[in-house]
């Protein structure tokens, strides 16, 4: 029997908006901008199903997101890991949201160093950074478990925020680097990262509970608004 598709049009409307997403959340920015804006072309008057102000505002992001070079970049990049962690979580997918979270905090702490002249990578250190302050905030964070190192040629999260602590930069003031570094060992025993602990929604709340502290502070320094007021224009649309 022949079943006619009366609504050819939306489907076709519905599955672009479907591919879009996807590609979002595989972090594949510069094809879903690429699709985003064929859509606002092709669906501009057509308001069925969702707001197109709000695709609008996604493609803002979007735009953003799929340019590296944008002055922007950086902060929407670290909003960006955030709201995904939210958006795994919300699927009950905890472990990569843990890992998300992971991301943003690391994402921030890096782009403060940048900030402030220390390139992650490939780091050259000012003279308030010696190896003895080093050690010394080493062995106050690690305890037992301290040994001493040398002056990190590449900067990881514990070290980023490290550094950061040393100058007694404002964005780290108010973070304890023992629970930091209680969060880092809690993402390696995941099975993404070292370990092959299954991580649960209260695994997720601790490093949501730091991650959101970190970003608040850091759009704080930005002079930009909460992050809160960024919820809609990182919000996939629901149908």
């Amino acid at each position: 029997m022949d079943r006619r598709i009366e609504d050819i049009w939306g489907i076709r409307k519905l599955k672009a908006m479907a591919e879009i997403y996807q590609l979002w959340d595989a972090f594949n920015f510069g094809e879903a901008f690429i699709k985003l804006e064929n859509f606002l072309k092709t669906y501009e008057y057509d308001r069925r199903f969702v707001r197109i102000e709000q695709i609008r505002k996604n493609a803002n992001v979007i735009s953003v997101l799929s340019c590296q070079g944008h002055p922007e970049y950086h902060t929407m990049m670290c909003l960006n890991y955030y709201f995904a962690g939210e958006r795994s979580a919300e699927r009950n997918r905890y472990a990569i949201a843990v890992f998300l979270m992971y991301r943003t905090i690391e994402m921030i702490l890096s782009a403060r160093l940048r900030e402030i002249g220390i390139e992650v990578s490939n780091p050259s250190y000012p003279d308030w950074f010696t190896p003895d302050k080093y050690n010394k905030k080493l062995e106050e964070v690690f305890e037992k478990d301290y040994f001493q190192k040398d002056l990190p040629r590449k900067i990881g999260l514990m070290d980023s925020a490290i550094i950061l602590s040393i100058k007694d930069d404002s964005l780290v003031k108010e973070v304890n680097l023992k629970e930091l570094k209680g969060i880092i060992e809690l993402r390696n025993t995941s099975h993404f990262t070292h370990g092959f602990k299954v991580l649960n929604e209260e695994d997720f709340k601790k490093i949501r509970r730091l991650s959101r502290k970190l970003l608040e502070k850091y759009l704080s320094i930005k002079g930009k608004s909460s992050v809160r007021e960024y919820e809609q224009e990182f919000s996939f649309p629901k149908i």
